[in-house]
């Protein structure tokens, strides 16, 4: 079973992967993941693949599409890493959001956390094969 974690923010919803301990889903997986009925749903996909030494993600729409993370990402990151007890790199976050990264633990976003199951997880792995054996 793979567990993953839905923000809310600025009307905005967040799905947040962990890649290192869970499946690293691919575009078409992120696709299915992401549509709000054939799936759990979501406006973007963050899968998270770095550590708390170097926190790092890679960010995608609602279509599997590479987007590129702004402040709000960072802060939604920074959230998920504080909820899940990942020791972060203060200095990495810095980097990112400005000196406001250390005092951005006052967010609270709406979350809820969902258990994706073994069955839902094949299929998301077969979405990725099927689209890898085309290209």
């Amino acid at each position: 079973m793979m567990v993953v974690r839905n923000y809310i923010a600025n009307n905005v919803e967040y799905m947040v992967v962990n890649g290192l301990r869970d499946y690293m889903p691919g575009r078409e997986a992120i696709r299915l993941l992401a549509h709000p009925r054939k799936g759990i749903g979501a406006d973007r996909v963050m899968v998270f693949t770095g550590s708390g030494q170097v926190p790092s993600f890679r960010l995608y729409g609602a279509d599997g599409r590479s987007c590129t993370a702004g402040r709000e990402e960072y802060l939604v990151l920074a959230h998920y890493l504080r909820k899940e007890g990942i020791a972060v790199n203060a200095a990495e976050l810095v980097k990112f959001l400005g000196d406001g990264a250390l005092a951005a633990g006052g967010e609270e976003f709406r979350s809820f956390e969902i258990h994706v199951t073994d069955s839902f997880l094949a299929r998301l792995r077969e979405r990725d094969e099927a689209s890898s054996a085309v290209a």
